[in-house]
């Protein structure tokens, strides 16, 4: 089970007793700062879509903590069937901050806007932003099965354009222009956005990344365990923060109660660790396509590449291989790679189940062909963006590397009969 395969069953009257039972404030004019606010939690739950039903879970679980005089929760909420309202979440209630009216959550802008909305009206001395809804590391066509993030469906069951990675970015970046303010974290409750290519797209709007590298369960994270251990501990650091997201989630999914066990999350920097990881990866990449450019060396490079790929682990094939595993086996008896270094050192926290002992935090596109095939997935523009034809995948870590070059060599050598002319 897991978010993009909706499980949560809600009725009509619960999500009414939830969002009826609400007080009225309003960011406009801003509401005076809480005085000794140390964490602005803003989550934006666009559930303008298939997960409407399951969103009111969540704001009800926060509402068994609510904000406190060191933290204030902000929620942004959007359903098929409500306007776009803007919340700050207290305990056992919502107090209503904005009547948006209907609004598109996958517009960059919305998004911008939110962010920058509540950082000036609750300033604090960190920023978390919890982007909860659909996911998918890397594609951001809407010819995909599944979207980067953020499905809206316009009250009308009518998809809109999906919000890629390089648009989050962008409302990232513009709002932390327009407040001054850097997040402190970018947590994200959605599918498969643990993956290199979402890392360094997002590298440059915010410090840590929390996220999964395979599907996360329908229930998405514990949110009244992960406040309660902020709001115990209010002046606990970034870097602590991420810490516990990722053990409250740990916790929610291994407890009896709920009984998940094998699931996954991480804790990752950003940054500049970021772009030394990427940069060795391209390195793999360039040595690879050279060695598949050679005659004398072809043969052993695709058997290399193809030995790696079959023993390396998967996260919801077709698609996402483990970097770590996989640039280990590809390196054969090395004690451990560049690659597998960057990575333990941007690494804060990580957790995977038992079904995924491969499993280190981070994946990597690389495509299980003739299964892509079988399952009719299409997945060949993991390529570089073409501006004349709009063919290609605006993807930062796509365009500015040579991963999808070396891929795509391979794949003609071992599978020409699968690949377009």
């Amino acid at each position: 089970m897991c978010k993009c395969s909706v499980i949560k069953f809600v009725s009509h009257f619960l999500v009414l007793s939830l969002l009826s039972a609400c007080a009225v404030d309003s960011l406009d004019p801003v509401a005076p700062p809480v005085f000794g606010n140390k964490w602005t939690v803003m989550v934006y739950m666009a559930a303008d879509n298939d997960l409407d039903i399951a969103a009111p879970l969540d704001l009800q679980e926060m509402q068994k903590v609510g904000s406190t005089d060191n933290v204030t929760v902000l929620v942004q909420y959007d359903t098929r069937t409500e306007p776009t309202r803007r919340y700050k979440v207290v305990r056992n209630g919502l107090v209503l901050l904005q009547d948006l009216g209907e609004l598109n959550m996958s517009d960059p802008g919305t998004l911008r806007d939110f962010i920058t909305a509540g950082v000036k009206g609750y300033p604090a001395d960190h920023y978390t932003l919890i982007l909860w809804d659909h996911g998918e590391g890397w594609q951001t066509g809407v010819d995909k099965q599944v979207p980067a993030m953020i499905e809206d469906w316009d009250n009308t069951n009518h998809k809109t354009l999906p919000l890629s990675n390089l648009q989050i970015t962008q409302a990232l970046t513009e709002a932390e222009a327009a407040t001054g303010a850097r997040l402190d974290i970018l947590g994200i409750d959605a599918c498969l956005m643990a993956t290199l290519e979402a890392a360094y797209e997002f590298r440059t709007g915010a410090d840590i990344l929390v996220s999964s590298q395979n599907l996360v369960q329908g229930f998405g994270w514990d949110y009244t365990d992960l406040l309660s251990r902020l709001t115990s501990q209010p002046t606990m650091s970034p870097t602590a923060l991420a810490t516990e997201m990722v053990a409250s989630y740990r916790q929610f999914v291994e407890s009896p109660a709920w009984g998940y066990g094998d699931q996954t999350i991480s804790a990752i920097r950003l940054g500049a660790g970021i772009e030394t990881l990427a940069q060795d990866v391209n390195a793999l990449a360039v040595r690879f396509s050279g060695d598949m450019a050679d005659p004398a060396l072809r043969d052993g490079a695709v058997t290399t590449i193809t030995s790696a790929l079959a023993a390396a682990q998967h996260l919801k094939p077709p698609t996402y291989v483990d970097l770590y595993d996989f640039s280990g086996l590809l390196a054969g008896s090395v004690a451990i790679t560049p690659i597998q270094a960057d990575l333990k050192a941007i690494t804060i926290a990580e957790y995977h189940g038992s079904r995924f002992p491969g499993a280190h935090g981070l994946n990597i596109v690389f495509i299980d062909l003739p299964m892509a095939v079988a399952f009719s997935t299409y997945l060949f523009d993991y390529t570089n963006f073409d501006p004349a034809t709009g063919k290609g995948s605006k993807s930062s870590f796509i365009n500015d590397y040579s991963w999808d070059e070396m891929m795509n060599s391979y794949f003609y050598l071992k599978y020409p009969n699968l690949m377009p002319n």
